[in-house]
């Protein structure tokens, strides 16, 4: 469809070109706007040929520019082609405010939604043989359940907030944690004659993520910054079967975790997935007798 608006825009110019010569007066600019807006500018030196590709929104893709000489019946053409992206990301826009000229888009505002993430979390630092293992462990989020996005052409900033749900799972099977007497968590065996099942610490937290987006090409789209968690619960649960054959669950809820805690983000997104990571420098546990550990996390994230 763009080819057949650049040929019909030239057709045109040559058109005008002509009439030039026989014709006082002519309109300095002659505009025709459909999926692509095509646009027909007169000056001393000749017209010049502009077409600009929108897409559905209105929002501009690429433009490109041809010069035609007129005087003394000679023509010279010069093309410059300018291709833009406005770095909307791939989140759900819930709606936008900004320019009401959408040809010429400078800063705009967006309400979004997005960055459902799966991943695999290690307790990074963790001690030797504790038994936190990484391909067991799993982290469940939500970055932005809902953000305000500042867009100007292919950079966006966003402020939110979201969910992170972590569970570190301890795959040791002749070690089990549970609550000390210091209010940390410690290991302890299991029971004679049981069969362990799992012991694992779960994290529930609040974000606020700060975020910047860059749009490197028309698909690609490269995100960091920083989220500001607070971790608002946190339990242990231990699960095994006690030599009678009775299903035994411990768990408790305080365990000392840490309540406020930062979290470096990054991800590189392809249309609508891509990968994440996602560091914190803070430990996790902060009671006395506790493993200290770092979560370090690494999945996909859709829509972000």
């Amino acid at each position: 469809m763009k080819i057949i608006y650049k040929y019909a825009a030239i057709l045109t110019a040559l058109i005008i070109c002509h009439l030039s010569t026989n014709a006082s007066q002519l309109p300095d600019t002659i505009t025709v706007t459909s999926p692509s807006s095509v646009s027909i500018i007169e000056t001393p030196e000749g017209l010049s040929v502009r077409i600009r590709e929108i897409d559905n929104n209105g929002e501009p893709i690429s433009e490109e520019q041809t010069m035609y000489s007129c005087n003394y019946g000679t023509s010279s053409k010069i093309t410059s082609r300018q291709r833009t992206f406005r770095s909307d990301g791939f989140d759900v826009n819930l709606f936008s405010i900004g320019s009401s000229d959408k040809n010429n888009p400078k800063v705009y505002f967006n309400v979004v939604s997005g960055g459902l993430a799966l991943g695999l979390v290690n307790a990074a630092g963790q001690p030797t043989d504790y038994g936190l293992q990484w391909g067991k462990s799993f982290e469940i989020s939500w970055l932005n359940i809902l953000a305000a996005k500042m867009c100007y052409r292919g950079f966006a900033l966003s402020l939110g907030i979201g969910v992170d749900w972590r569970n570190y799972r301890m795959v040791n099977n002749s070690l089990r944690m549970l609550p000390n007497d210091q209010g940390g968590i410690a290991t302890a065996p299991y029971p004679d004659g049981s069969i362990p099942k799992s012991s694992r610490i779960k994290i529930f937290s609040l974000g606020i993520p700060l975020l910047a987006t860059q749009q490197i090409s028309k698909n690609i789209t490269l995100s960091g910054g920083a989220i500001l968690n607070f971790n608002t619960h946190a339990s242990l649960l231990t699960k095994y079967t006690s030599p009678e054959g009775n299903a035994i669950s411990e768990s408790a809820t305080s365990i000392h975790h840490r309540r406020v805690s930062v979290d470096y983000f990054a991800s590189l997104s392809w249309k609508w997935v891509g990968l994440y990571v996602r560091y914190s420098p803070h430990s996790v546990l902060m009671g006395c007798g506790s493993p200290h550990f770092n979560p370090m996390s690494a999945g996909i994230i859709l829509g972000w």
